[in-house]
């Protein structure tokens, strides 16, 4: 067998397992077929020429160096790709709902200010019929009818409330979850900074809170 032939066979074997393996390193082909590794670094630089395959090489001990086949290459190509969409999207999807947030803040605040300005129009109504009605059974029925409405706002506030909170607990849950992931991801990612987690996100400045017009209810 001439040393051409040879040395075809040789490469062919490498090739095959590191396509078989779709990710080794020097160090394993060379236990794993019985060759030398500093022939198995020759081989593996004609295929990294040819295309054949990836290497990440190792910057002390070139042993480590690892080897990629083509095919798991170009997976990890389009993995790489798509896990960046997904991120983009995902910070875009975030930016929508810091928007619907920020309405909804404006949203309430608008309410909470025409149903405070209801209230001292309605007040001074019912001063207004005190002062001129009296005893009248017109002027009682008058206020009970503003009475009616106010106690409708309070009712209908003191659900949202309720709702609201439930749903806060519930996303607070999730929070908390999704905080721990982080941060088991960043361990495995050895970024860990050792810092304590946090108990919970302070609030921007200048945010407001859903509470009960009418006082805050027990």
């Amino acid at each position: 067998m001439s040393d051409e032939k040879e040395m075809s066979t040789v490469i062919d074997r490498v090739l095959d397992f590191i396509q078989r393996k779709g990710r080794t390193t020097i160090t394993e082909v060379s236990v794993s077929l019985a060759l030398n590794p500093g022939q198995v670094e020759h081989l593996v630089s004609i295929l990294e020429e040819s295309g054949m395959i990836k290497v990440k090489y190792a910057l002390i001990d070139s042993g480590k160096t690892e080897l990629i086949s083509k095919q798991q290459a170009e997976v990890k190509d389009d993995d790489v790709d798509r896990l960046r969409q997904d991120v983009e999207r995902i910070k875009n999807l975030g930016s929508m709902i810091n928007k619907d947030i920020e309405k909804f803040e404006s949203d309430y605040k608008a309410i909470e200010r025409d149903i405070s300005q209801w209230m001292v129009e309605a007040d001074g109504t019912l001063k207004a019929l005190q002062t001129k009605g009296g005893k009248d059974p017109a002027s009682l029925k008058q206020a009970e009818d503003i009475e009616r409405i106010a106690k409708d706002f309070e009712l209908r506030i003191s659900d949202s409330d309720q709702k609201v909170l439930t749903d806060v607990k519930s996303l607070q849950d999730k929070f908390k979850a999704f905080h721990k992931r982080v941060t088991e991801f960043k361990t495995f990612s050895g970024m860990s900074s050792g810092a304590s987690p946090q108990k919970g996100a302070e609030r921007p400045s200048g945010g407001f809170s859903i509470g009960g017009l009418f006082g805050k209810k027990n």
